[in-house]
Parts: structure tokens; C-alpha cells; sequence
């Protein structure tokens, strides 16, 4: 997850009560406006990034069970996911190159060395 350094100083919280925590964190820096965001998707990217460690890609039927444990509609927990192209929603595709001698011929080979079995077939 990209972490953004801003200029100024700052303390994110999330979940209920967080609101309550502003005033002293603005009388402890010495500010006087703060910058609440009330998305409340943000609680769900350390989630749905555990889930793709583990898994590989955010499958569909995680979703709605990670909106429920937040308390946020799917229609919420689905943008989240779709909006972050860091998450894939599908597993990822494997490479498969031709070892056959068409695809060698073809500069394949420049690519990728063909296996020791294919080099004795030749």
C-alpha cells in the first residue's frame, strides 16, 4: 500500500469516534482546520489487501462479506475495489509459451530458452 507523506502534520484514525479525537489533535499541533474524510471505504484497503496477499485477487463473494464487517453497503465495498487498481478480481493469468519448433523458429527462443526435453527432441 502506497503511503503519502503530506507537509503537514498529520494522524489518521478510523471508526466511530474518531471525530471526537480532532480537537485535541489540533490543539497538540498548534492548528486550526482540520481535514476529516469521511470515506468510510478507506478501512476496507488494509483488508482487501491481506485478502490478495493470501489469495492472489479479491474474489467476488469476499466482498459482501467485508462490507457487512465494516458496516458498508456492497454497492460502497464494490467501488472501493474497483476504483483501486491495485486489486484484481480475478485470478492472474499464467504465461505459456510454444516449445515447439514453429515457435522456436519464430524467435520464441530469444525469449524464452526452451526447456532441456525439447532441446534433445530437435
Amino acid at each position: 500500500m502506497a503511503v503519502t507523506k503530506f507537509a503537514f502534520p498529520t494522524t489518521i484514525h478510523f471508526g466511530a469516534g474518531a471525530r471526537k479525537l480532532v480537537a485535541g489533535h489540533l490543539k497538540e499541533q498548534g492548528l486550526k482546520r482540520p481535514l476529516i474524510v469521511t470515506d468510510t471505504g478507506l478501512a476496507a484497503l488494509p483488508i482487501l489487501h491481506a485478502v490478495q496477499e493470501a489469495i492472489g485477487y479479491v474474489p467476488e463473494d469476499a466482498i459482501p462479506a467485508i462490507a457487512e464487517a465494516l458496516n458498508i453497503t456492497r454497492a460502497e465495498m464494490h467501488g472501493v475495489v474497483t476504483f483501486y487498481h491495485d486489486f484484481r478480481r480475478e485470478p492472474a493469468g499464467r504465461l505459456q509459451v510454444a516449445g515447439a519448433l514453429a515457435g522456436r523458429r519464430s524467435g520464441a527462443g530469444r525469449l524464452f530458452p526452451a526447456p532441456a526435453c525439447d532441446a534433445q527432441a530437435e
